[in-house]
């Protein structure tokens, strides 16, 4: 399987067609394309400033909770 970008109206429909209301499809789409366009995108230091401790990679984050 390859990770494919749709554009904005397309990702709305599919989720629509895969059970999700259209209010919040509609709310989704456009964060996935800002998270796709490099919005979420930040320096680490910032994150480290905020946190006070160095961020936690998620697949670590889930190991140490299975």
């Amino acid at each position: 399987m390859t990770a494919k970008n749709l554009p904005v109206e397309d990702f709305l429909q599919m989720l629509v067609r895969n059970g999700l209301d259209e209010d919040t499809a509609g709310f989704l789409a456009p964060l996935q394309a800002d998270a796709a366009a490099g919005y979420l995108d930040g320096d680490p230091a910032a994150m480290l400033a905020l946190l006070g401790r160095p961020v936690t990679p998620p697949a670590t984050a889930v190991r140490a909770n299975l």
